[in-house]
């Protein structure tokens, strides 16, 4: 293998392993990331227009455009990351689902230990022909992870079953462990039972923590002798963790180490006698980074291991730092990681040259406490959260992960004004389970705008964290600027659709500090341009469209999610200052015939693929005004008027 630490933007490397999964008209079916630390604004500003060719996004709305193209081409985009890097807070512009990892919900987490981190870098790209490419190394989903640190990456394709079945555990295992309905199976066999490479042409593995073998089981053997490595991170203890590589190889001679260092200075490892007396038999030596640094070189983030044996030698990348938890090496001391490793090294040399270290190389006390990462502790509970925006329903699935009672938490979900408490109960076989799972919004412009959750605990917040969206098709996140432009569109008979002349709903449109479209909403009058005539052909086209709906599916997103619906219709209205009160409520009475008509319909449709709830259809609703108590006329006049109201309900089917 050909390796490089990036010192290139990863988006490139990616740019390219895309091309090649789309080679000769391939499409993308899906495309999978796992990190530790995350920037959703990265992802979704540079890595979703690689999916869907197009460029960085400049406004909101080039942001809801971009996933509409995800959803339109069906490309099954998801991100998996630590539940605890979401504390600090991040900004999420698109319906991308995020999915949190508690690392106290797998089966074996006694075995991974309290401190466990979900830690690995790993993407995986399939197109439409079955065809696999993984990609692995040390760069997270953030700026610095693919352009200002020094990091390593590679992209492969997925050639043997061995290497098929190692993804497949990989992310079969995440997915049991989120429990998400939404998350499709994975591929069959098949096509690697038929077309894969023999085993024995392999180079390389894709080596995780869910495998039967530890990492040092794949890099390490009885006749290594060096060990060379690349890590920014180092255990407390390093001499134990030598000690701890001998027990598989005892011809371990010497452990080389390329360190990034603290600020450009300190190594992060305490100094002690025992390391003193390592260096000076040779045992460990440090080494400088053999390429050319760039100033603007943020830090050396590479995870590189190269163990050399008289028989056997190996080389790997991945998110492994020399560290107890990175290589798994103690029970009860593990992360989840993962990687490559390579049956062969590469003929470059990976060290500089020696360092003559001193005890100022190394870091102190207080610089090994500003270091840590100083995270939260994981739940003692799942909790997944989904948000139906057909149904307008949180729905909350729920998994005790320790036996003792839990008390005193409470939920704030994105459109519910009020902090919910979790109520837990005990069922028959003494299983803890969650009371209250469901919760309704009654307006859902909240949940456009902001896309976190938070728990509290007595009162305090514990965890912010990313709930998931579902049946994204009925999500209304596009408008008219105003009631002539969406009358004037019904007159014409333009089609519904989504298009970047069109504004975003105020809640999102006001959502940060961004270039966005004009967000004025019509509040003066604009009956003099809304004319009799216009009006009642629109109403009439509109009618034909909800009438030539051919079931209750597309009837449902005629009438409350399409740009345009009847729900849109009837907000702008009510929202409308007219000049004239008659006007008014011939704008109102054809609004709720339309509801009518509507009703009727979907009470007709002899398939219901769905049911329209009835808080739906009383949104549609208007309250008429009363016309004739508004109107300066005579009793004789009034009695008249009166007259000519009912004659005009009656021809015109009004209510």
């Amino acid at each position: 293998m050909e390796w490089e630490a990036i010192n290139v933007k990863l988006l490139n490397e990616f740019t390219r392993a895309m091309a090649e999964a789309t080679k000769n008209g391939k499409k993308i079916r899906k495309v999978w990331m796992t990190t530790f630390n995350i920037d959703i604004g990265f992802v979704e500003k540079y890595i979703l227009p690689v999916l869907v060719d197009m460029e960085c996004p400049r406004n909101l709305m080039d942001y809801e455009i971009m996933q509409h193209k995800l959803f339109d081409q069906k490309i099954d985009f998801r991100l998996f990351c630590d539940q605890r890097v979401l504390s600090g807070g991040s900004d999420k512009l698109t319906t991308i689902p995020i999915h949190t990892i508690n690392t106290k919900s797998f089966q074996n987490s006694k075995n991974l230990g309290t401190q466990c981190l979900f830690h690995p870098k790993v993407i995986l790209i399939e197109n439409d022909r079955n065809e696999l490419y993984i990609g692995a190394g040390s760069a997270n989903l953030t700026i610095s992870g693919w352009s200002k640190n020094q990091e390593v990456y590679s992209f492969h394709k997925v050639e043997t079953i061995e290497q098929f079945k190692s993804i497949r555990l990989f992310f079969n295992t995440l997915i049991n462990v989120v429990k998400n309905t939404q998350i499709p199976p994975f591929l069959s066999l098949s096509r690697f039972n038929a077309n894969s490479v023999p085993k024995s042409s392999a180079e390389w593995d894709f080596v995780h923590t869910f495998l039967n073998k530890d990492f040092l089981s794949f890099i390490l053997s009885e006749d290594t002798s060096e060990l060379n490595v690349w890590s920014p991170y180092f255990s407390y203890n390093i001499p134990s963790l030598i000690e701890l590589f001998k027990v598989t190889s005892p011809d371990l001679k010497s452990v080389k180490i390329v360190a990034d260092k603290a600020n450009g200075h300190h190594f992060r490892i305490k100094w002690s006698d025992v390391i003193e007396q390592m260096i000076q038999k040779n045992e460990l030596t440090f080494y400088s980074n053999p390429l050319p640094q760039d100033e603007r070189l943020e830090m050396t983030h590479a995870k590189v291991w190269q163990s050399i044996g008289k028989h056997k030698s190996r080389f790997a990348i991945g998110s492994w730092n020399f560290t107890h938890h990175g290589t798994a090496s103690v029970k009860g001391k593990k992360n989840i990681e993962a990687g490559f490793v390579y049956h062969h090294i590469p003929k470059e040399s990976i060290l500089g040259a020696k360092i003559e270290v001193k005890t100022t190389h190394f870091a102190d006390e207080q610089l090994l406490k500003d270091e840590q990462l100083g995270l939260t502790e994981p739940l003692p509970f799942l909790l997944a959260v989904e948000f139906d925006w057909k149904e307008k329903t949180y729905v909350l699935k729920f998994e005790s992960l320790e036996d003792e009672a839990l008390s005193n938490y409470q939920i704030k979900l994105p459109g519910i004004e009020q902090k919910q408490n979790l109520i837990f109960k005990f069922d028959d076989q003494q299983n803890i389970f969650l009371e209250n799972t469901r919760f309704t919004v009654a307006n859902d412009e909240a949940v456009l705008k902001e896309h976190f959750f938070q728990i509290f605990k007595n009162g305090d917040s514990i965890i912010k964290d990313i709930f998931t969206e579902i049946n994204f098709e009925y999500r209304r996140a596009q408008r008219f600027d105003n009631l002539s432009d969406l009358i004037d569109s019904l007159v014409f008979e333009r089609e519904s659709g989504y298009s970047d002349r069109m504004s975003l709903r105020a809640s999102m449109a006001d959502y940060r500090d961004i270039e966005i479209f004009d967000d004025i909403v019509a509040t003066v009058s604009q009956s003099n341009e809304i004319t009799y005539f216009r009006m009642f052909l629109a109403f009439k086209n509109l009618e034909n469209k909800i009438l030539n709906s051919p079931n209750t599916k597309e009837l449902h997103k005629r009438l409350f999610v399409y740009p345009g619906c009847l729900l849109e219709l009837k907000e702008k209205v009510v929202d409308m200052q007219f000049d004239s009160q008659i006007f008014q409520w011939f704008v109102l009475q054809e609004i709720n015939k339309l509801k009518n008509v509507a009703s009727e319909l979907y009470s007709n449709l002899s398939t219901q693929e769905e049911s329209i709830r009835s808080e739906d259809w009383n949104q549609l609703k208007c309250d008429l005004p009363e016309i004739l108590s508004k109107v300066k006329l005579t009793g004789q006049q009034k009695k008249q008027f009166k007259a000519y109201l009912q004659l005009v309900m009656q021809k015109q089917s009004y209510v």
